[in-house]
């Protein structure tokens, strides 16, 4: 593996951050009115915390895939657990194959591990 697969993984992470920006903010959302400022500012952590992770990964930094890793794992985890009391017993199999499509970059970090590092001339 390459660290071009690393790289497109955080390009990746700012394309879904941009997308979940105008989906919070475009013209559709304003119709529930305006968001509350305890909603703005846990958006704003996130959206840092996920920057850092994005960069972190066009960087090639060890902790940005870890990161990027739990975050792969814990929504198909919450998904499979959400679905048992939710879904009909025919989403099933559709939640299974978004499980394993969401945890296959993790085959590709794991293989790209000597490729990384924990730490540059900077933090990032």
């Amino acid at each position: 593996m390459s660290a071009t697969a690393i790289r497109a993984f955080g390009v990746f992470t700012f394309v879904v951050e941009a997308v979940v920006l105008f989906v919070l903010i475009g013209p559709r959302a304003r119709m529930f009115g305006p968001l509350p400022n305890a909603a703005i500012i846990s958006a704003l952590v996130v959206f840092i915390g996920v920057s850092a992770v994005g960069l972190g990964l066009l960087f090639l930094r060890k902790w940005a895939a870890v990161l990027f890793s739990f975050a792969l794992i814990g929504l198909p985890v919450y998904m499979a657990i959400d679905s048992i009391r939710d879904a009909p017993a025919s989403a099933y199999l559709i939640i299974l194959i978004v499980a394993v499509v969401l945890v296959m970059p993790i085959v590709i970090i794991v293989r790209s591990w000597r490729l990384l590092s924990w730490r540059g001339k900077w933090f990032f």
